[in-house]
């Protein structure tokens, strides 16, 4: 199951105090936000897109880190691609090992954001 929250006045008034109270960074507009945890070091955003009358939450990392990993997994394609022609199984099975290593950090640490991100978010509910 989605972390969801749904669109309503106090939970918009909840992400702003998100904002105003330094723990995170970002911006909220209508039919979605986007979220990074004032933490160093953090390379991973909260993102919330409004569907039906919920934001749907996902965590990814951000846009430059997103984009070098991309490039980094298109070289890696690549070379893979060569090192199985030229049968090099040990640097074939080094890049399948990284890029398997990258998609669980990618998978446990979105989860850890998003799990923060709803403490967080539960916590200003307790104190309002």
């Amino acid at each position: 199951m989605k972390p969801s929250i749904v669109k309503n006045d106090k939970n918009l008034k909840r992400l702003n105090s998100l904002i105003t109270n330094n723990f995170y960074s970002g911006f909220i507009v209508d039919d979605k936000f986007e979220l990074i945890r004032n933490h160093f070091p953090n390379n991973f955003r909260i993102i919330g897109i409004l569907s039906d009358r919920s934001f749907e939450i996902k965590s990814d990392y951000k846009a430059t880190m997103s984009i070098i990993r991309k490039i980094l997994l298109i070289i890696f394609a690549i070379s893979a691609i060569y090192f199985l022609i030229i049968q090099n199984w040990l640097v074939l099975i080094f890049f399948i090992l990284f890029i398997l290593f990258d998609f669980i950090y990618l998978k446990i640490k979105t989860d850890k954001e998003i799990k923060i991100f709803t403490e967080k978010l539960l916590e200003l509910d307790k104190f309002n």
